[in-house]
């Protein structure tokens, strides 16, 4: 996605590893070292949610400030959840984890969107200006009752 969260000063890879044990996660790796010899980071940023969060994941400039935004969702059977993961303005500070969900609430304010009883909102997401104002756009989809929906 070519966004840093991490406070290093290249891009960082987002993975999602939905149903690890403990809950779903999404795993921020620090900046790659080199396009030819790609090297991990060998200890990722976690971000914890329920157990299938990340099921389906964006990264984009979901609000207008210049920080990069995380999207995720979980994929239960019914009532399910979209976070979305505003990077906090500011200097970067060293992960913190809060109360479950933990969102490193020292670098993200999160906002969970929520869906019907029926709902299997976010189960495919997008961060993209699609209704062509230039603003960012957040599009989830729903599953569940066949829709999709527009935040902008």
């Amino acid at each position: 996605g070519n966004l840093d969260f991490t406070g290093a000063s290249g891009a960082d890879l987002a993975v999602s590893y939905p149903g690890a044990a403990g809950g779903g996660q999404i795993l921020l790796y620090s900046s790659l070292l080199a396009p030819t010899t790609p090297t991990l980071n060998p200890s990722p940023v976690r971000i914890v949610g329920p157990l299938t969060f990340g099921t389906a994941i964006s990264i984009g400039r979901v609000d207008t400030d210049t920080n990069g935004d995380l999207v995720a969702a979980t994929n239960f059977a019914t009532a399910n959840f979209a976070w979305v993961l505003y990077q906090a303005n500011g200097a970067f500070e060293s992960g913190v984890v809060g109360s479950s969900p933990q969102f490193w609430q020292s670098r993200f304010d999160a906002t969970v969107l929520t869906g019907v009883a029926t709902s299997r909102l976010g189960s495919s997401n997008l961060v993209a200006d699609v209704t062509g104002d230039g603003l960012p756009d957040l599009v989830l989809g729903d599953l569940g009752i066949g829709e999709v929906r527009i935040w902008r």
